[in-house]
């Protein structure tokens, strides 16, 4: 089965963080038809969140 992922940023959706490059910030379309006019930002779990307090 062949994956394809796609930069999300020609398609209208950022990432949450500045600065994150294209090659890392990529995302797979699972249902082309349900992503039709979808556009923003994509929000993570706060797990992902750096805690500068912690470090």
């Amino acid at each position: 089965m062949l994956t394809i992922r796609e930069k999300p940023r020609p398609l209208g959706i950022d990432c949450q963080w500045e600065g994150v490059p294209d090659e890392a910030f990529m995302v797979k379309i699972l249902d082309s038809s349900a992503m039709k006019g979808v556009e923003g930002v994509a929000r993570f779990h706060k797990v992902f969140d750096l805690d500068e307090s912690r470090e």
